[in-house]
């Protein structure tokens, strides 16, 4: 599902660089929930605010090597994630492999989820982006920042989250999709250790001999995912605080 728009989102570089100064520090980030963990979120259509499938996360591994989270999906998401995949991290907030953005992907180096200094200000990072069929890599480049605290509500409850905000910029291997742009938010709970919102859409640019507007740039928005905490259980079945147990 593609929605055709007559402006992308104005300038979202000068966005991230001068937007204001968060109030409070960044968290400290919780180490990766202990291995038995289940967080379960319900993924949702961003526009019509459709619920689309029901997303389960199961921490299988969580050592000094990386962390592996088990993933299993009821539903039709719009998103790449399927039951019997593997999220694959370097550490607990540094992705090597996952399927969020329409397709399984590895990421050479692992590409933060959550990062960037209490100031607000910036931080670069850069990945290699492969596939699981052939494909020449895409080079993505992530500028990322914490951007303050706030007040989320989801299935789960209310909780204090630290709001971080991606934005990713790359050439995709598809020759029908110029200038990929996507922008992502997500915000951490330290009462749950991990992220209970997290929103992703983006654009990209036809190339010019498909454009229907002669000297125009038809833009292009991809789909808006949302995903909201419903519930999690931890290993030894006992309810995390202020969170709902999984049945």
């Amino acid at each position: 599902m593609l929605k055709s728009v007559a402006v992308v989102w104005p300038c979202l570089l000068l966005l991230l660089g001068c937007a204001h100064v968060p109030s409070g520090p960044s968290p400290m980030l919780a180490p990766a929930p202990a291995v038995g963990t289940v967080l379960q979120f319900r993924e949702v259509d961003g526009f019509s605010r459709t619920p689309l499938a029901e997303v389960e996360l199961a921490v299988a591994r969580s050592d000094a090597t990386g962390i592996e989270l088990a993933v299993r999906v009821t539903g039709e998401p719009l998103s790449g994630l399927r039951s019997g995949q593997t999220q694959r991290y370097a550490d607990a907030w540094t992705v090597l492999e996952d399927a969020v953005y329409y397709r399984p992907q590895r990421y050479e180096p692992g590409l933060p989820l959550l990062a960037g200094p209490a100031d607000g200000t910036r931080t670069w990072f850069r990945s290699s982006v492969t596939r699981a069929q052939p494909s020449r890599p895409e080079q993505w480049t992530a500028l990322v920042r914490f951007a303050g605290w706030e007040d989320v509500t989801v299935p789960a409850g209310t909780y204090r989250a630290a709001r971080y905000e991606r934005f990713i910029s790359f050439f995709n291997d598809d020759p029908f999709r110029w200038r990929t742009e996507r922008r992502e938010t997500l915000w951490y709970a330290p009462e749950v250790g991990f992220w209970v919102k997290r929103q992703l859409t983006g654009t990209y640019v036809r190339p010019p001999w498909t454009r229907t507007r002669r000297g125009g740039g038809d833009i292009l928005r991809e789909d808006w995912l949302v995903w909201e905490l419903q519930a999690v259980r931890a290993p030894s079945g006992a309810r995390t605080e202020g969170v709902p147990a999984v049945p």
